[in-house]
């Protein structure tokens, strides 16, 4: 269990310095109300984050493990393949559209209360289908063999791990 619970903490540390949840929560700091506003930000992320992690170990997890394990290394090399190439595509096309982006007007920082929650709710809602590093935790849990108890656990504990800065 020691080893398992190392894993998930050493994943979860890497994905803490995620620039998607850390300039957000910068930019909600530099408001009013700055401590009170960052704590519901990161609130909501922990939150939404748990919550997928909780649906993917509860629902699909064992069956798209089972998937996975049960294609060859060539297949699963073609994938990886093709999964960065598409990683590329889409950084090369945000790259491509940068100019048109830091052209914006950012925000007043000072948003009302449920705008720092829904802020953070919504960036790791949108984020979440791209969390390559959280789904090599949440297969970790589950291909740990334990319980399905012991499996959110990990996913907790990864959750704890990942938002503490």
């Amino acid at each position: 269990m020691l080893q398992i619970v190392g894993l998930v903490v050493t994943i979860a540390l890497g994905d803490s310095l995620n620039p998607s949840t850390i300039g957000p929560a910068l930019y909600v700091a530099s408001g009013d109300r700055a401590r009170v506003g960052v704590l519901e930000f990161t609130l909501a992320v922990f939150v939404v984050h748990l919550a997928g992690g909780a649906v993917i170990v509860l629902g699909p997890g064992q069956l798209l493990l089972s998937l996975v394990n049960g294609l060859g290394h060539t297949t699963k090399d073609a994938l990886e393949i093709a999964a960065g190439v598409g990683m590329v595509a889409a950084a090369a096309t945000v790259w491509h559209q940068r100019g048109r982006l830091a052209q914006k007007d950012l925000p007043n920082p000072n948003p009302q209360r449920k705008s720092n929650i829904l802020l953070g709710a919504t960036i790791i809602a949108v984020e979440l289908p791209t969390a390559f590093p959280y789904f090599a935790a949440i297969a970790a849990a589950i291909g740990s063999g334990g319980s399905v108890a012991r499996q959110m656990l990990l996913v907790g504990v990864y959750n704890s791990a990942s938002r503490y800065r």
